[in-house]
């Protein structure tokens, strides 16, 4: 249950900052915009993250590791898309990719 509410919070700071991101650079988002943005509170964010860069940086590792999935499951893409078997982990990801 306890991995279930720490994903839950998760994905909401992550989506929270990708949006964010989409109108403002990262160094002028502040984690008072973020927790707003996601709908949590300062304390669930600090019981995740340090600080915006980190979560950040692990969106970026997230994202990584998964397109390393892929090329492993499936080394090359094939020429009418990214419909491959592993192109529903980045979906999975919730990312809006």
């Amino acid at each position: 249950m306890i991995n279930l509410l720490q994903n839950k919070a998760q994905n909401k700071i992550d989506q929270a900052l990708i949006s964010l991101l989409e109108n403002a650079p990262i160094s002028s988002i502040k984690v008072g915009d973020l927790c707003k943005k996601a709908g949590i509170s300062k304390t669930t964010f600090y019981t995740y993250y340090e600080s915006i860069d980190m979560v950040l940086r692990t969106l970026e590792e997230r994202l990584m590791q998964t397109l390393i999935d892929i090329h492993k499951d499936f080394p090359y893409i094939q020429s009418g898309g990214c419909q491959t078997p592993g192109s529903n982990r980045i979906h999975s990801l919730g990312l809006g990719l």
